[in-house]
């Protein structure tokens, strides 16, 4: 389990990363690395203009999962009755 010096330590040398990339990184959960950088006066700086590479591929991934499901659901509505 992580300490809370090094959710610091890594978040002092990489404040764009997230709560979840931190507590991958320290292996602990992103509520404990919120808490702690709340605790110590250190606050995560994150919008949706500064996200990482990996998660503007998972979001572009969920978002191309999520249309392939509403084309689905236009072409069974859309397909005549047999």
């Amino acid at each position: 389990m992580a300490n809370k010096h090094e959710v610091l330590n890594v978040f002092d040398r990489n404040p764009q990363l997230s709560s979840s990339e931190i507590a991958e990184r320290v292996g602990c959960k992103p509520e404990y690395v919120r808490a702690t950088l709340q605790r110590n006066g250190r606050t995560l700086h994150r919008s949706p203009g500064n996200a990482s590479p990996l998660q503007l591929r998972e979001t572009a991934k969920s978002l191309r999962d999520k249309a392939a499901v509403l084309e689905a659901r236009a072409d069974a509505i859309e397909a005549p009755d047999a």
